[in-house]
């Protein structure tokens, strides 16, 4: 690993709540989508974005986007949507 690699990634670890897993033990994608569920929770993501991010297994933002297939912002979309629709759906039942 180049020095500066190396630096930055002690500095990483001296600084992280939680040590990362084993170097050699490659990450799986639940292991991943949760620990991204947790730094929305952290951060205070909006509920509609951590949904979406969820359902589609994507995070889409104004830097992004252009990077996305018209079918994948559509997918975000819809599940922005659904949540939404949910949401009212809930609220309407509580009255």
């Amino acid at each position: 690993m180049p020095k500066a690699t190396a630096e930055t990634e002690h500095e990483r670890r001296a600084t992280d709540r939680k040590p990362l897993p084993p170097g050699d033990r490659p990450i799986s994608e639940d292991e991943v989508m949760a620990a991204m569920m947790e730094v929305f929770r952290r951060a205070g993501t909006p509920p509609h974005i951590v949904y979406a991010a969820q359902k589609t297994g994507r995070i889409v933002t104004a830097e992004n986007q252009h990077l996305l297939t018209s079918e994948e912002l559509a997918e975000w979309d819809a599940a922005v949507t659904e949540y939404r629709l949910q949401q009212r759906g809930r609220r309407r039942w509580r009255r």
